[in-house]
């Protein structure tokens, strides 16, 4: 039987950190730098009625209402439109904010009626940068949901 000596590994290239397998091999994680978030998570306000703290860091933008199924924008039946969806960056007040986990942008779908609100008590998306207590509850029978909104000071 011929016995032959293990290969050694090539020294991991700069920028990198040298790591072994489950059987001794070393292998090369590279390490990166993160430089800006290209997606953010979303934020879903509950419609049981438990509250959303959050404060609005952006205005109220409309996207198209995409169909999951079928990748296509979502069309109104009887006007043959396209439909829309209601989009806001927030941050949720509740989240612990540190040097770990810094605050943190989300974006929330919003919906009509909230917005209609917001519009109305608020000109020129002057909410941007203001603080709200929001409920969200399902109307039996119906679907859409009510809103109670308070502007609360944090």
């Amino acid at each position: 039987m011929i016995k032959s000596k293990p290969a050694k590994a090539a020294p991991a290239p700069e920028g990198t950190e040298p790591n072994a397998d489950a059987f001794g091999a070393k292998t090369v994680k590279p390490t990166f730098k993160r430089l800006e978030a290209v997606t953010v998570p979303t934020f879903s306000i509950s419609d049981d009625g438990t509250p959303a703290y959050i404060r609005f860091i952006d205005k109220i933008e409309t996207k198209p209402n995409i169909d999951i199924k079928t990748g296509k924008v979502k069309v109104d039946p009887d006007t043959m439109k396209e439909l829309e969806i209601s989009v806001v960056r927030i941050v949720d007040l509740t989240v612990e904010v540190n040097d770990e986990n810094p605050i943190a942008p989300m974006e929330t779908v919003l919906g009509v009626i909230l917005v209609n609100d917001l519009h109305d008590k608020y000109p020129d998306d002057s909410y941007v940068g203001m603080s709200f207590e929001i409920r969200k509850t399902v109307i039996k029978g119906k679907r859409a949901k009510a809103y109670q909104v308070w502007k609360i000071e944090v």
